[in-house]
């Protein structure tokens, strides 16, 4: 009886013990996630939905782990959309690998400013004549969207290539495995053939994002520079966009009827800096605020509050 007692306690102390690093191991799965669990815990076409009231028809929020990007939060990611003047991003990025000097200067077309106008396109005012360096050209194509500037850039790359830049643009998009993206224009202005789906935009936000000059001009807020007061297109909200515990850091707007108030940003968290991309949102919330306004600032206060 005695020997019994005794093997019943050391039979206790081991499922003690052994719930005990179970426990342990569930808890490092669950807060420390490794690359594999990662990978489980975020696969791109599992991940959660945002359980919030937002503006926008389709959305992503994507992170880093273990230097591996994996979407958390999604909807619609794998949805084709207009991307507008997203498409500007991908403009700065192939002009950016074809142009070493970018304090070198241009003079500005008539052909630059064809049809924009008339389209109602976003612009920084560059007219004909005037001459602007290539860097003032990249931030007033990223700042205030200038489809003008995309132009200019457009215009340097190809004299200078003797390439068609549209083509450049979408033999990058290959590189960058971003498969349901294909590019018909500069500027993002309306074209069936323009469109992109969220989870291909996170793949060129990605590339961004480990590009110094391509981030430089992303996460410019105001630039002064060859005369022109440069402007990005959210800085008017961007006390809005950062609490106590984050902040967008930088990112680039579009809209056109077609895919309503587009957004893909960075925002920073302490060390980590995640992606955000959203597009279809409204362009009023009930808050009096453009809907990607709302959304992203819904979205920081509740998922960025250092919990």
């Amino acid at each position: 009886m005695k020997k019994k007692k005794v093997l019943r306690k050391e039979i206790k102390a081991a499922l003690s013990l052994l719930t005990a690093m179970l426990v342990i191991v569930i808890s490092l799965y669950l807060f420390l996630p490794s690359k594999a669990a990662a990978s489980d815990l975020f696969d791109g076409r599992q991940c959660m939905e945002f359980d919030l009231d937002l503006s926008s028809k389709y959305y992503l929020l994507s992170k880093d782990y273990h230097g591996e990007n994996y979407i958390m939060y999604g909807r619609g990611i794998d949805e084709r959309i207009y991307p507008a003047s997203l498409t500007k991003l991908m403009t700065m990025v192939v002009a950016l690998d074809h142009i070493e000097d970018p304090s070198e200067r241009i003079v500005a077309t008539y052909e630059d400013m064809e049809g924009l106008l008339e389209a109602n396109a976003s612009i920084l005012g560059v007219w004909a004549g005037n001459e602007i360096s290539l860097d003032t050209a990249f931030y007033g194509l990223i700042l205030p969207s200038g489809a003008d500037c995309a132009n200019i850039l457009k215009r340097y790359v190809e004299d200078k290539t003797g390439q068609d830049f549209i083509d450049l643009m979408n033999q990058k998009a290959r590189e960058l495995g971003m498969d349901n993206t294909h590019f018909a224009n500069v500027s993002g202005l309306f074209d069936e053939a323009n469109y992109a789906t969220l989870e291909d935009l996170n793949k060129l936000m990605q590339y961004i994002l480990a590009d110094e000059r391509a981030l430089n001009y992303v996460t410019t807020w105001v630039k002064e520079q060859d005369g022109y007061d440069i402007e990005m297109t959210m800085n008017k909200y961007r006390d809005l966009l950062q609490n106590e515990y984050a902040e967008v850091i930088g990112g680039k707007t579009g809209y056109i009827p077609e895919s309503l108030l587009n957004y893909a940003c960075f925002i920073q968290e302490g060390d980590e800096i995640a992606i955000l991309i959203i597009s279809g949102a409204e362009m009023m919330s009930d808050d009096g605020y453009p809907g990607h306004v709302h959304d992203v600032k819904l979205i920081l206060d509740t998922y960025f509050d250092g919990v």
